[in-house]
């Protein structure tokens, strides 16, 4: 099993509205299961990052609050999913057939593990283990897009990734899946 760093940006340079916080973490593949932590750390006060739930639902629309994300594709395939994690261990995977088309809720996956953990106020983890039983074998290759929707307690939001190769924050964009697992 590989570990690989990650360093998140925001989109466009860092502005008034933008948090004073950094997005770091590390992703690995082992076999059939992938493993995402996210490490906030700066002024996590003026988040808006909820407690850990009593039970984890599946829910649409995360991306609307701060919302943990990353997105899966097989190597030369043009469809890929995009998988939601919410600070409050609520989650969804959706399956694409291209570039932003196509969308659907994907059926042939469990829920994932989600782990929230505030070490002190100035720093959040969120981890999870998501299997990927059901939408490849365990030896395709994948690329992998990872980023966040940061929102604050005043409800500015921010769009945080790996890289931002578009005129505007799009998670999607195939130019956007930087990692190879």
């Amino acid at each position: 099993m590989n570990s690989h760093p990650f360093t998140l940006h925001p989109f466009h340079s860092v502005s008034a509205d933008t948090p004073d916080i950094s997005i770091t973490g590390h992703i690995s593949r082992t076999a059939q299961i992938l493993g995402i932590c996210y490490q906030l750390a700066g002024d996590c006060t003026a988040l808006d990052l909820p407690d850990l739930a009593e039970q984890p639902l599946r829910k649409d629309l995360l991306w609307q609050e701060t919302c943990f994300e990353l997105f899966v594709r097989k190597s030369h395939s043009k469809g890929y999913w995009e998988i939601n994690l919410s600070p409050a261990g609520h989650w969804n995977i959706y399956r694409f057939d291209g570039y932003r088309a196509g969308m659907r809720v994907e059926t042939e996956t469990s829920a994932p593990l989600v782990q929230s953990d505030e070490q002190n106020p100035g720093v959040r983890k969120i981890s999870a283990m998501i299997r990927l039983d059901g939408l490849m074998t365990a030896i395709q290759p994948i690329r992998v897009a990872i980023s966040t929707v940061i929102k604050t307690l005043t409800g500015q939001i921010s769009y945080w990734a790996l890289a931002h190769p578009g005129p505007g924050p799009d998670f999607h964009h195939r130019k956007g899946f930087l990692l190879t697992l």
